[in-house]
């Protein structure tokens, strides 16, 4: 009886796999390999048929055993945490298998989505499925697998339009409320480097900077330079104020 294999492959870097099976009622111990720390794979879908490790790629491929006949289904993923708000970003890198298929659809937790998901919580279950009835589904612990962080970044707007069009009516540091930023010092100074605004704690709501000195008056248009404090870190550039 020929059996059809679906696989995922899980990119992780530099740790140690510890995988636990289930198969037929009967649970395998813990494996341990050179791949990736504290990794548990759980199959929702079929039942264990194998699981191999590639140490040159750090690739971690898993497969299960489908059903008579149903056809193969491959799927890789990657899945990056947002240190600024701790959201996993989960993002469909390839499918292949299932030459037939004419169009397929992702889903997370039953949700339909893009290849690329924001997913909140560190418990989640994907399931790929295609016209012509492959199907692949398994569930992920985020937080038992070795995730790539993507840093928490200062992004400086270089432009303030206050006009109440509701579009950078205010100057905006991306992420200057995370908690590790948030205590911060802002200069504002014009072009020959006179100071026309500070504040402290800058938040990009209530306390920001939208074209006007510190006594709240107008400033006209033209080239600022902004100098924001963060403990013992600088940084410095401009900004086109424009109405």
């Amino acid at each position: 009886m020929n059996r059809l294999i679906a696989l995922i492959l899980v990119v992780v870097l530099h740790c140690t796999l510890h995988a636990q099976y289930t198969f037929e009622r009967q649970t395998l111990s813990c494996i341990a390999v050179s791949a990736c720390d504290q990794i548990c794979i759980n199959s929702t879908a079929g039942q264990i048929d194998f699981g191999t490790l590639t140490n040159d790629q750090n690739i971690v491929t898993s497969g299960f055993e489908q059903n008579d006949g149903a056809p193969a289904l491959y799927v890789e993923i990657s899945v990056l945490k947002d240190a600024c708000v701790g959201t996993y970003e989960a993002r469909i890198v390839q499918t292949f298998g299932c030459a037939n298929a004419d169009s397929i659809q992702f889903y997370w937790n039953e949700l339909e989505t893009s290849s690329v998901a924001s997913l909140g919580a560190a418990q989640n279950v994907l399931r790929v499925s295609t016209n012509t009835g492959c199907v692949f589904e398994r569930s992920f612990d985020f937080e038992e697998l070795d995730i790539e962080i993507k840093p928490c970044e200062l992004v400086f707007h270089n432009f303030c339009s206050p006009n109440g069009d509701g579009d950078n009516d205010s100057w905006q540091i991306d992420h200057i409320d995370v908690e590790s930023y948030a205590v911060n010092e802002v200069f504002i100074t014009n072009r020959w480097g006179a100071e026309v605004f500070h504040v402290k704690n800058y938040d990009n709501a209530n306390r920001n900077w939208s074209g006007q000195d510190s006594n709240g008056q107008q400033l006209p248009d033209g080239t600022y330079f902004y100098t924001v404090r963060i403990g013992e870190t600088v940084h410095n550039g401009y900004i086109e104020l424009v109405r």
